[in-house]
This record gives C-alpha cells, sequence and structure tokens, in this order.
C-alpha cells in the first residue's frame, strides 16, 4: 500500500506495507505479482507461474484473496525459479469489460476468460454434500488425507501427529501430475457416528476421527478393510470450497470441521444431520 501526502509539486509517495500471497508456501515465497489492476474493492494480479489471483482490499492493509486460477500447472511443486518453466503463467489480466469477464493472457498458454463464481456459505445448514453411509474412509498411506482449503485458499492435510493428536499441515495444493481427488462446492458427509475418516500415523497405526460433543478426537481403530469401507489408495483427497469442509454425526449432532488461514480447524454445530 502507498501513501501520499503533501499537495502540488512536494506530493510524496510513502510505502506503508506490502503483502504477497506464494501458492507454493511454506516451502516457495519468491513469487511475482505483475500488472495490477483495481476495480472497486478488487485487485485483479497477474502472479506469472502462481496464476491470476483475485483481492479484496476494502481494507488495504489486510487484504485478502478471494479467488485464484492457476493456468499454468507445469510449474507447481517447484518453486517459482526452476529454468525450464521461469517467467510462465499470466503477465496481463483485464476486468473492465461490461460483460463482466476477466480476460487474462497466459504467456505459454494463450488467451483465458473467466467470471468469478464466489462461494456461498450454507452457514449452520447442510447444504450440498458428498454423502458417506455405512463406511468410512480409509486413507492407505500415512502421507495422505483429506485436504481443506482456507478462505484464503491454502491447503491443509488432516494428518496424525508425532504425539497422535489430530493437527493440519499445509501442502501445495496441486502438484503437477500428483494423483489427487477433489470435491467441488459440497461437503465430504458421513450419517453415523461409528464411521468418519481413518488416517494412519507414522507407525501405521490406524486412527478414526470422532467428534464426540463437538470436540475433535482420535480412536485406534483395526485397519481391515472390510466390505463397506472405502479405501483411498495414495492420494488425498481435497475439500475445494472452503466454505466446506468435512461433516462428523457427534451422537447428539452433527459438526462441520473447516480450517482457517493458520491451519487451525474450526468446528461448527450444524442445525441437522444430513
Amino acid at each position: 500500500m502507498f501513501q501520499i501526502s503533501g499537495t502540488g509539486t512536494g506530493t510524496a509517495v510513502n510505502l506503508i506495507s506490502s503483502f504477497k500471497e506464494p501458492l507454493e508456501a511454506p516451502t516457495f515465497t519468491n513469487n511475482r505479482p505483475h500488472n495490477p489492476f483495481v476495480k472497486g474493492d478488487t485487485l485483479f494480479l497477474s502472479y506469472y507461474e502462481d496464476g491470476v489471483q483475485m483481492f479484496n482490499i476494502s481494507d488495504p492493509l489486510l487484504p485478502k484473496r478471494i479467488a485464484y486460477f492457476d493456468t499454468y500447472t507445469l510449474q507447481n511443486g517447484q518453486g517459482y525459479s526452476v529454468p525450464a518453466h521461469d517467467w510462465k503463467g499470466p503477465w496481463g489480466v483485464y476486468p473492465f469489460l461490461p460483460s463482466g469477464c476477466i480476460v487474462v493472457g497466459d504467456i505459454s498458454q494463450g488467451l483465458f476468460t473467466f467470471k468469478l463464481d464466489m462461494p456461498v456459505s450454507d452457514g449452520s445448514n447442510v447444504g450440498k454434500i458428498a454423502k458417506i453411509e455405512n463406511s468410512s474412509v480409509l486413507f492407505d498411506s500415512n502421507t495422505k488425507g483429506l485436504v481443506l482449503r482456507s478462505d484464503k485458499g491454502y491447503c491443509f492435510r488432516l494428518k496424525v501427529s508425532s504425539t497422535g493428536t489430530l493437527t493440519t499441515e499445509q501442502i501445495i495444493c496441486h502438484v503437477n501430475g500428483a494423483n489427487v481427488n477433489k470435491i467441488y462446492k459440497g461437503d465430504l458427509a458421513f450419517t453415523s457416528e461409528n464411521y468418519s475418516i481413518i488416517l494412519k500415523d507414522i507407525n501405521n497405526v490406524c486412527k478414526k476421527i470422532n467428534a464426540t460433543g463437538g470436540v475433535l478426537s482420535l480412536e485406534t481403530v483395526t485397519c481391515t478393510s472390510n466390505p463397506a469401507q472405502v479405501t483411498i489408495q495414495n492420494s488425498d483427497l481435497i475439500v475445494e470450497t472452503y466454505t466446506k469442509g468435512l461433516i462428523l454425526n457427534g451422537k447428539n449432532a452433527c459438526y462441520r470441521i473447516t480450517v482457517d488461514n493458520s491451519g487451525v480447524l474450526q468446528v461448527l454445530t450444524l442445525n441437522a444431520c444430513p
């Protein structure tokens, strides 16, 4: 943010603050914003390997990323300075067309047109869901799990910590060529307290996530698969919409689990169960 002070020829421009929001943080942070445009309270940025990004700047000291689209995915997971991929992606964005379309020029991938599709929060109501009945979902690799997005677009994988507690780790959302499953615009919901997400710890001991009384905990369970159990092999499952998450039945109520921008899990009591 810049502040203009003074009048006439004595006008000075002072830098008050700056920000960067690298999609590959915390592993890589040297991304490069380019050619900004401001339309109302929205800042539109060409971000080279990080695609095109939009920020709400109604509070200029606290800009908030509200949307992005990565037009150049070959760079993902390799940082921003790999010679073979350097200086790729969008270098121009134009948000002023009467139609509301956003036009983006990608150096190597061509011309893209977009419209903003902002997620709508269901609040404490059950909205669109991917419903799992009479089954748990087991991740067969202790390096994989359910991934939730924060409202800035960061991705956090649920995992079992070395001390045996439920925690999260920030990951790069989409690495080119990685095996991944996705849920769009819906929660992953379990209809019974007997079923949930099952993660493996570093010793490959299986832990089921419970939400009894709205308190998240882990329960040691058998890893042996049964005919009704869904097993995800060597892949994450990403809930792509930040207003959505994991819905668990906690005996007397159901809860939506989401994540904030620091990776802290949030638990919301729902008005009804799916």
